[in-house]
């Protein structure tokens, strides 16, 4: 237990049992770490819970400012706050193959320091990965050249990760994607909205959701607006590439909806902003406003359940 207060610390935590650091209060256990991991794991496999706390200033390199890897740890972060945290991977890496929980935490002015890597959370393990009722705001590219993955970026092929009544904003960088996938990604209730994709090279363009080799994205009862893209907001990277977005709000974004019909796209049932399916998208069931109710085209109730 921490009670109310500022703390620096220099070095990095290396968890080897397991812990739970739980703070007097959110606001108030402000923790400032160095350019370096202030949290890590090693085997063997722990439980590691932090509850309630703020981290400041922490990461660098190649080392965020919570870095999970080896053997199948459990983690839970709830009710925290990660505030101007970078690295090459931004300010979480999750590259374990055990279960994780960030749950109503803040993820604020997170940096991507180095090329090609991560802008928030990173995600290069096998594990089960739930993010709920966080806040994820103005992630930044630091360097002058080349590009980020995304600010979620999914590695691993087996992992799985479930993102529920998240907002997802203000991202600023050349990346592939908001989100960047090779593994499963559900996305539910859930706003991503008002970020500034540019595009790093002709072969290297930005999207909202870019879905690699395998990948396989569900988005559910969201939101998707105000975005400026370099590029279309879904890329469909193979053949092998899944993405189903339905019962979304999906409205004034600055490019149409498919790169490509490359794989399986289901884009049935979304309001598009107006009444008018876009000329870019297949569909034969869209929502439309009819005086102020929403239904689907054909007059049907909606069914959000």
């Amino acid at each position: 237990y921490i009670k109310n207060g500022e703390y620096s610390e220099s070095n990095t935590i290396t968890f080897t049992k397991s812990v739970t650091i739980i703070g007097e209060s959110q606001d108030g256990v402000k923790i400032t770490g160095a350019a370096k991991s202030l949290f890590s794991t090693v085997e063997p496999a722990i439980i590691l819970t932090l509850d309630n706390l703020t981290i400041l200033n922490a990461g660098g390199g190649s080392n965020p400012a919570l870095k999970l890897t080896y053997s199948e740890h459990v983690l839970n972060v709830v009710n925290c706050t990660f505030d101007n945290c970078g690295s090459k991977w931004g300010t979480i890496q999750l590259g374990h193959p055990g279960n994780s929980i960030i749950d109503n935490c803040k993820i604020l002015n997170s940096k991507e320091t180095t090329s090609a890597g991560c802008g928030a959370i990173y995600i290069s393990g096998a594990g089960k990965v739930n993010i709920k009722d966080t806040i994820i705001d103005n992630v930044q590219y630091i360097p002058t050249s080349s590009y980020m993955q995304g600010a979620i970026y999914v590695s691993n092929a087996i992992a799985v990760v479930n993102i529920e009544n998240t907002v997802i904003s203000n991202v600023t960088a050349p990346t592939r994607g908001v989100i960047n996938t090779v593994g499963t990604v559900n996305i539910k209730g859930s706003k991503i909205l008002d970020n500034k994709i540019s595009q790093f090279s002709e072969s290297m363009t930005g999207h909202v959701i870019y879905i690699g080799d395998k990948g396989n994205v569900t988005v559910e009862q969201s939101e998707i607006s105000d975005n400026t893209i370099a590029d279309e907001l879904f890329n469909n990277y193979k053949d092998t590439s899944k993405l189903k977005v339905n019962n979304c709000n999906i409205h004034d974004n600055s490019a149409k909806a498919t790169v490509n019909s490359l794989g399986t796209i289901d884009l049935e049932a979304n309001y598009w902003g107006s009444n008018d399916l876009p000329s870019d998208v297949t569909a034969s069931t869209w929502i439309v406003n009819n005086n102020g109710v929403y239904e689907y085209n054909n007059g049907d109730a909606l069914d959000v359940t």
